[in-house]
C-alpha cells in the first residue's frame, strides 16, 4: 500500500518541472502572461508541491504501523504514534496555505500583529434647524 505512492510523486515532480520551465521561459511557450499572473502561478506551484508532500505523514504512519503488526517495536508510545501521526495531516494541510500564499499570510500578520489596522474616528455631524 505505500509503494503506489512512490510513482505518482514522480509525476509530480515531472509535471511541477515542465510547469516551472513553461513560466520562467520568456513567452511562455506562446502563451503572454504579465509578470504578476506568472508570480502567482509560482506561488500555487509552491503550494501545491508543499501540500502534496503532506501524505508523507500517512507513509510513516503506516510504517510505524507495519514495524508493531511484526512486533519489530512495541509499546503504548509506538501504538499510539501512528494515529498522532494521522492526526497532523488535516491540521498541517491549512497552515502551508496560510503560510505560502501571501494574501492569507498577510491577513494574518495582520491580525497578529495588528500594525496596518488603522481605525478611523466616527463623526456626527449635528445640523440644528432655527426655530421661528
Amino acid at each position: 500500500m505505500c509503494f503506489p505512492c512512490f510513482p505518482i510523486y514522480a509525476i509530480i515532480i515531472y509535471f511541477r518541472r515542465k510547469t516551472l520551465k513553461i513560466l520562467n521561459s520568456s513567452t511562455s511557450g506562446g502563451i503572454f502572461i504579465s509578470q504578476k499572473t506568472r508570480e502567482l502561478h509560482k506561488q500555487l506551484i509552491r503550494a501545491l508541491t508543499f501540500q502534496a508532500i503532506i501524505p508523507i505523514f500517512w507513509l510513516s504512519a503506516a510504517s510505524i504501523y507495519l514495524l508493531l503488526l511484526f512486533r519489530i517495536i512495541e509499546g503504548s508510545f509506538y501504538e499510539n504514534l501512528p494515529f498522532r501521526i494521522m492526526e497532523l495531516m488535516p491540521m498541517t494541510t491549512p497552515i502551508v496555505s496560510i503560510y505560502l500564499v501571501k494574501p492569507y499570510r498577510n491577513i494574518i500578520k495582520n491580525w497578529i500583529v495588528k500594525s496596518e489596522i488603522v481605525s478611523k474616528p466616527n463623526s456626527i455631524i449635528v445640523s440644528t434647524a432655527a426655530s421661528n
